[in-house]
């Protein structure tokens, strides 16, 4: 019996019209997945923070080296690159660096387009100023300590981000890009005055446990609380979010977070709302934390953004 096979013009159109729904599905819903596209290199400007490094070694997230010559400051505000003698470029960013008697560390490294296969070990090391791309929507600055950029964290703006046109505002930027003020280790005089000076936004987000100190009361903490939300308050925005700590018992800090959560039930303002995690993850609370106990999960900070999000609209 003679076999009838689809003739090559109609094979190839097949799959001219695979290729090209690929290319929809990339460039449309599924390019916020790679979310380092967001970066604007059309913009990009380098600096004169630049120097010779050696490498001694680096993965996925981490990067070891010394400096050959005089040490640059190394910012997570800004893009990293490695250039080789070529004058190739490996684009990189990250969230912290440690130092010790052997030289630098970056960890968290999150390579831009793919991880390097192999490094030459010297290179140059230069900072980039390299924009996120955004929309001219609402805009929203997230405001805390590392609940709001460290571990899973970093994912938090992304999320608010998916299909939405808002615009991020603030001085530092997170692991991809988007401007945030995430400040770390700062006294409540500084929260205080941080909050004073901050630029209109139409959504204030926040989440921080800085005031962790076992000898202020919940009435300490309610008074500064309520003097930081009159200051974002000046600015008149549509909302304030405030994050509460879901509570897991036995754990660093545990106390702590309950008098925060109290304290917060206690301030007054009409545009407040309170993001009340104990319910919101009533069902799944054993879920949504890391296994130290202590810091959430990438899909805790997702649930946050809907919740977000939808109270945006309510």
């Amino acid at each position: 019996m003679k076999t009838e096979f689809p003739s090559h013009k109609i094979m190839k159109y097949t799959l001219g019209i695979l290729f090209a729904w690929y290319i929809i599905l990339f460039f449309g819903e599924e390019q916020q997945k790679f979310v380092f596209l967001q970066l604007d290199f059309s913009k990009a400007h380098p600096t004169p923070q630049k120097a010779t490094i050696y490498i001694d070694s680096f993965s996925y997230d981490l990067l070891r080296f010394h400096f050959i010559q005089k040490p640059i400051s190394l910012n997570p505000d800004f893009t990293y690159a490695l250039i080789d003698s070529n004058r190739k470029k490996h684009f990189f960013r990250f969230i912290y660096a440690s130092d010790d008697s052997f030289g630098y560390q970056l960890n968290a490294v999150r390579w831009i387009n793919q991880v390097p296969e192999k490094l030459a070990d010297t290179m140059e090391l230069q900072a980039f100023h390299i924009p996120v791309k955004q929309s001219n929507g609402k805009t929203i600055i997230t405001l805390g300590d590392e609940w709001i950029y460290f571990n899973q964290a970093k994912y938090f703006r992304h999320f608010l981000a998916e299909n939405t046109r808002f615009r991020f505002l603030g001085n530092h930027s997170d692991i991809f890009g988007y401007p945030m003020e995430g400040n770390y280790r700062l006294t409540y005089q500084q929260w205080d005055s941080l909050t004073a000076r901050l630029p209109h936004a139409d959504y204030y987000i926040i989440f921080l446990d800085e005031f962790c100190k076992p000898y202020l009361s919940v009435k300490d903490l309610t008074t500064y609380f309520e003097r930081m939300t009159s200051n974002l308050n000046r600015h008149k925005p549509l909302k304030i979010f405030w994050i509460n700590f879901p509570l897991n018992p036995g754990v660093k800090d545990y106390e702590c977070h309950r008098k925060i959560n109290r304290a917060l039930e206690k301030i007054h303002a009409s545009n407040l709302e309170i993001i009340r995690t104990d319910k919101l993850f009533r069902k799944n609370k054993q879920q949504i934390f890391l296994p130290d106990g202590r810091y959430l999960t990438k899909q805790a900070y997702k649930e946050i953004a809907r919740e977000i999000k939808k109270l945006m609209h309510d």
